[in-house]
């Protein structure tokens, strides 16, 4: 089961990479908890999977969460809802962005 998760985070990982060529990829959640499980599987298939030179220079992070990150993440969502830009719909039913400046 972690064998197969790993192959499946690591393919869809891999399309990131390939589409965004980042220089850092960080893994969290609570699943990361199983990294010893995954990580050698996760990075075969990142560097399988992703063109070639793009992983030469990439820096995978494990990065477990805590009570507090989850703390942290939950003000920083309430503090983007609060201060999101007033949105509105037009008439084909696509958001349009109003920007309010004072």
């Amino acid at each position: 089961m972690f064998h197969n998760a790993a192959r499946t985070l690591g393919r869809a990982v891999s399309d990131l990479v390939n589409v965004l060529n980042p220089d850092r990829i960080v893994l969290t959640g609570e699943g990361i908890r199983a990294a010893d499980l995954l990580l050698d599987t996760f990075t075969s298939t990142l560097n399988i999977c992703a063109f070639d030179g793009l992983t030469d220079d990439l820096e995978v992070l494990v990065e477990p969460w805590d009570d507090e990150a989850w703390a942290r993440g939950a003000a920083s969502v309430l503090l983007g809802e609060l201060f999101q830009p007033e949105m509105r719909r037009v008439q084909d039913g696509r958001p349009s962005l109003t920007v309010i400046a004072s």
